[in-house]
């Protein structure tokens, strides 16, 4: 970062989720359910993160999303991805127990603004095979 450019995360804010991280780590926890309502209390609570993912990660590409549960669900809806590719088999659903749901899907081309005609449905695997395939399908 150069002199004159203002940081999204000021010191103290760094600091402080640093030193949370640490005494976190040290007590045995943060536990796996812990990380995405952690994250998406620091989105609610520090705006400009999500400023600092947009200008990190223009694209967001989300894979198995038939198994976002409802906090994975916030925190995307709390980001709003600028360019978005969401990879899902609704018959491949495995986590309905952690709340995730078929029509989420459907529901996030409604709440993140996405046109109907960018909807695609693949006919071929593209996890298998030439390593470019998803790519070049992405693109």
């Amino acid at each position: 970062m150069s002199p004159d450019e203002t940081p999204l995360l000021d010191e103290d804010t760094y600091r402080a989720v640093c030193d949370a991280a640490t005494a976190a780590l040290r007590s045995g926890r943060p536990y796996y359910d812990d990380f995405a309502p952690l994250f998406l209390n620091l989105l609610e609570h520090r705006p400009e993160l999500t400023e600092w993912l947009h200008l990190t990660y223009p694209l967001v590409i989300l894979d198995e999303f038939q198994d976002t549960d409802p906090v994975q669900y916030q925190i995307l809806l709390r980001i709003q991805p600028k360019r978005i590719v969401i990879l899902y088999d609704r018959y491949q659903m495995i986590y309905g127990w952690r709340g995730s749901r078929i029509e989420r899907p459907v529901q996030a081309m409604k709440d993140l603004s996405i046109p109907k005609a960018a909807k695609t449905e693949l006919k071929t695997i593209h996890r298998v095979g030439e390593g470019s395939a998803l790519a070049r399908f992405i693109q």
